[in-house]
């Protein structure tokens, strides 16, 4: 890659006593022409293709999906800006440690480490750059579809969701601090769904959505939720009474209907 040539050049010509100041100058600039990925392309393919698999994993009509494509599009646009922005600041942070490590190595006594281990010391935090833009990108792609998934729910009806971890995976590589290992299988109530303002689910046993951050909310979390829109769905300990009396209805009238077919 030419920017490591541009360092090794430059480490030579630092040992060689040349003005640390020119060469810092000539630094920054090598820095400067560093392309930062584009998040834009990735982000586009996953929302093309989250704005059909979407219709399917929520069990509603395409026309509702279309309706609420202005809502999607304005979403992936924020992402898009937002892996931009965080991007930009990576790209910051290494153009400045970078400075600092050539400053510092070449302000120090003379150093006994070899060539490469001093060039390969300067350019890390560049190299670290590609890492970070992809963590980024995938970041910023699941929050994307965590909140598309929310349009839907809250325009859909949807009473609450079920928390999906992939730690149970085999060969899954989760964090040991992850906190939301006790999460898998949990019900979560929205409480802005309509069985829970006229009176049919409870508490019970489970939490608020309002209690806890979403499913792929915080910085690279890969758990995922499943909406339920169905008072048969849901932990019958969240069942009051009368949602009780209404499920049951619901179970009846579907029997019935399967009998006549």
């Amino acid at each position: 890659m030419k920017y490591y040539k541009t360092v090794a050049d430059l480490v030579e010509r630092a040992q060689r006593g040349e003005d640390v100041e020119f060469l810092l100058g000539q630094l920054g600039i090598a820095l400067d022409r560093i392309p930062v990925k584009d998040p834009y392309p990735a982000l586009k393919r996953t929302f093309d293709s989250q704005t059909r698999a979407i219709c399917k994993r929520h069990k509603v009509s395409p026309y509702v999906i279309a309706s609420l494509y202005a809502l999607f599009r304005d979403e992936r646009d924020e992402r898009i800006q937002s892996a931009r922005v965080i991007n930009d600041l990576h790209r910051d942070e290494a153009q400045s440690v970078t400075m600092r490590r050539f400053a510092g190595w070449q302000s120090s006594t003379p150093s006994k480490k070899p060539k490469r281990e001093v060039i390969s010391f300067i350019s890390e935090p560049v190299k670290e750059l590609p890492k970070k833009e992809r963590l980024v990108i995938a970041d910023q792609t699941r929050k994307m579809i965590t909140n598309m998934d929310v349009i839907v729910a809250n325009e859909a009806g949807a009473i609450g969701y079920y928390w999906h971890s992939l730690y149970r995976v085999p060969g899954y590589r989760y964090r040991e601090s992850h906190k939301h290992l006790d999460m898998d299988g949990v019900f979560v109530i929205l409480r802005d769904s309509w069985a829970y303002q006229q009176g049919l689910i409870k508490k019970g046993n489970q939490i608020f959505s309002d209690q806890i951050e979403r499913p792929g909310e915080l910085p690279n979390c890969k758990c995922s939720p499943k909406y339920v829109y169905s008072m048969t769905d849901i932990p019958k300990d969240c069942l009051t009474i009368k949602g009780l009396e209404r499920s049951e209805e619901h179970t009846s009238e579907l029997q019935s209907h399967l009998n006549l077919v």
